[in-house]
């Protein structure tokens, strides 16, 4: 009945692997391989961390799948070595169509008699004075080693050395008549200018994958920022899980030798030839538009003569909002006229991922408390992985600039995307009220599928405000909301509810029908509770982009995976409630670490007109026949309208 969900996750994967070879322009083709590759580095890092921690504790089953924890270990390891060689392929294929454009991506030993002298006064100008040589000491190197950075590991007759490849060099390098060369091949190719009186005798490039998976006991509330520097303190130095190599030059038994050195036992080795870098991809860029998907302008919400944020919420009661069709500019123009405003007197804000300590979310918040002197709250996730050294940043710099920052609890995420502006008319508290699923970012909303929802409903802003005070409180939570849905709380037990009624529905002979959007879907009660409104006659579709842990592919159930220009990223759940709807957006996925472990709000649509359009994106999802897969009985996934499609959802949605 079930998929593991580690196993779900590669078949995600392998989908956006195949988009690379079907359909979207080649340069977008290019850059899907980039996802790929850098999403596989980050599972490796994470989850094959964790189950290589599992097996070392000699834990037993996996999960509510029944597979074995050693099993899996060695399924996921063969499995992860079969889609490097297919993403080398990929690329291989990519590389023959760029020559079709008159783009040459060579290897050094490929350059001809006339490009070679070139190729040589790139490396002595602009690569040479940026590299240092250093001896190959194994404690030393194996402290200084970073994730998912090149180095080159050479032999000399005398002395083993390694060299970094720096992050600010570029990673491909560009000759006057447009021949592209990678890094770290020029610099292998021009050892003997670096080694002038020493035989070389081996040498390779090398990428190491350090674990990123932690248990970190975060104790002290008080304390939560010192307690993450320590915690990236000691990333930089977790185990090395994985490392991947190039073929090596010469006598390799010496490099590999050292290289099993800085592994622990069991460590992931990969052989794969010449490319690793395969997720700086996204980095290449050409001057071709025809190789890129039609640009296309976001569309601007009306806001009338003059009128402000504030202004247009109060006229229009709601308004719901899809990005990227619809500009992001609403958002940060609503924190911008609400300090403005003399009468709004507090601001608050969850920030988990935004896009940096310039994000204009940032500066709009600091300008409001700075000079606008509005008080102004901010709930910051520390703890959101990946980021946590950014996050840092941030919250010095709203700290400085006197905004009140609060951090989530010790044994628990604040995932909720919401944000909140009261403001005092005439002795009456008004609240202005933002609700998304997706992250406070103005850079991936232009890449991000998601749903904006603003409200001038004192409901709904009271539930709001109420959850930033309660973190102003030691191990409180919100309780009690009215209008909203909250995990962990209630979230589990609303979307329980509304299935089961679905299954009453059917069982009475009434039309029932549930649709779930989500990115993951792995929680076992949800599952069952899916299965066994299907065994009831309730009509099932499932729109899931990543993780899906459902196997056994009832008749009732369907399931579709999109991918394409844009990430899908909302999260609704559409109940039938025969012909009453229940539909509500979310931050949050059917997983239990959004359902158990994290504060996510769920807002429960109640306007007749944002009802109707959800209901029409949904549609027009399913419809879609060129960006989607489709789970068959076997449990694989079949790609729909290839190579001839119809309707392409992401390009449907600017005219709704």
């Amino acid at each position: 009945m079930y998929t593991n969900r580690d196993v779900s996750w590669m078949e995600f994967n392998k989908r956006i692997l195949q988009q690379c070879t079907l359909g979207a322009p080649l340069m977008e083709r290019v850059n899907m391989l980039s996802i790929s590759a850098s999403n596989l580095d980050e599972f490796i890092m994470v989850r094959m961390s964790k189950l290589l921690n599992s097996v070392r504790k000699n834990l037993e089953e996996s999960d509510f799948d029944g597979i074995k924890y050693i099993d899996l270990l060695k399924y996921m390891e063969d499995n992860i070595l079969q889609f490097k060689k297919l993403q080398n392929e990929v690329f291989g294929a990519l590389k023959n169509e760029l020559k079709h454009e008159g783009i040459f991506i060579k290897d050094f030993k490929e350059l001809s008699e006339e490009e070679i002298p070139e190729a040589r006064k790139i490396f002595g100008k602009k690569i040479e004075p940026l590299l240092v040589v250093n001896f190959l000491d194994l404690d030393s190197f194996m402290n200084q080693i970073r994730s998912k950075q090149l180095y080159l590991i050479i032999e000399t007759e005398e002395e083993m050395y390694y060299i970094e490849i720096p992050e600010y060099l570029s990673d491909l390098y560009k000759l006057k008549n447009g021949t592209i060369l990678r890094v770290e091949d020029i610099v292998l190719n021009n050892l003997k200018q670096l080694f002038d009186n020493e035989k070389i005798v081996s040498y390779c490039a090398v990428k190491f994958l350090r674990s990123a998976y932690y248990d970190f006991p975060f104790c002290d509330e008080s304390k939560m920022s010192e307690e993450v520097e320590e915690m990236l303190t000691v990333r930089e130095t977790s185990p090395i899980i994985s490392y991947e190599i190039s073929d090596v030059k010469g006598d390799e038994v010496n490099i590999v030798n050292v290289l099993d050195c800085m592994t622990y036992q069991d460590s992931f080795i990969y052989d794969i030839g010449t490319y690793l870098n395969l997720s700086t991809l996204n980095k290449f860029k050409v001057d071709n538009d025809k190789l890129y998907y039609k640009k296309r302008r976001p569309n601007k919400y009306e806001l009338g003569e003059s009128l402000g944020m504030l202004d247009v919420i109060d006229n229009k009661g709601a308004i719901l909002l899809h990005h990227p069709y619809d500009s992001y500019d609403p958002i940060i123009n609503l924190i911008k006229d609400a300090s403005k405003d003399k009468d709004v007197i507090m601001i608050s804000q969850t920030l988990y991922r935004v896009s940096g300590i310039d994000s204009p979310i940032v500066n709009a918040l600091c300008d409001a408390s700075l000079r606008y002197r509005k008080r102004v709250n901010v709930i910051i996730e520390l703890k959101a992985r990946f980021d946590e050294g950014r996050n840092l940043e941030i919250r010095k710099k709203l700290s400085d600039a006197g905004v009140n920052v609060m951090y989530s609890k010790s044994s628990i995420k604040i995932h909720a995307k919401c944000l909140s502006v009261i403001k005092m008319d005439d002795d009456e508290i008004k609240y202005y009220t933002h609700i998304g699923t997706g992250n406070y970012n103005e850079n991936t909303a232009k890449l991000y599928e998601d749903l904006s929802f603003f409200t001038n409903n004192k409901k709904i802003g009271k539930d709001v405000f109420s959850l930033f005070k309660s973190l102003e409180i030691k191990n409180s939570r919100p309780t009690k909301m009215k209008k909203l849905v909250l995990s962990p709380d209630s979230m589990k037990k609303f979307i329980v509810n509304n299935i089961r009624n679905e299954v009453k529905n059917a069982q009475e002979g009434k039309p029932a029908a549930i649709v779930f959007k989500v990115n993951s879907l792995s929680d076992e009660k949800i599952i069952n509770e899916l299965y066994t409104a299907a065994e009831a006659g309730v009509q099932v579709q499932l729109i899931t982009r990543g993780i899906c842990s459902i196997d056994c592919i009832h008749p009732n159930i369907e399931i579709k995976s999109i991918i394409g220009r844009y990430l899908e990223h909302s999260r609704i759940y559409y109940f039938h409630n025969n012909g009453d709807d229940v539909i509500g957006i979310s931050s949050a996925d059917i997983l239990r670490r959004n359902l158990d472990r994290r504060i996510e709000i769920m807002l429960p649509i109640k306007e007749k007109k944002i009802k109707k359009k959800i209901r029409k994106i949904l549609e027009l999802y399913w419809k879609d026949d060129i960006n989607s897969f489709k789970k068959n009985d076997n449990g694989e996934w079949d790609k729909l309208g290839y190579p001839i499609g119809n309707i392409n959802c992401h390009e449907e949605f600017y005219n709704l």
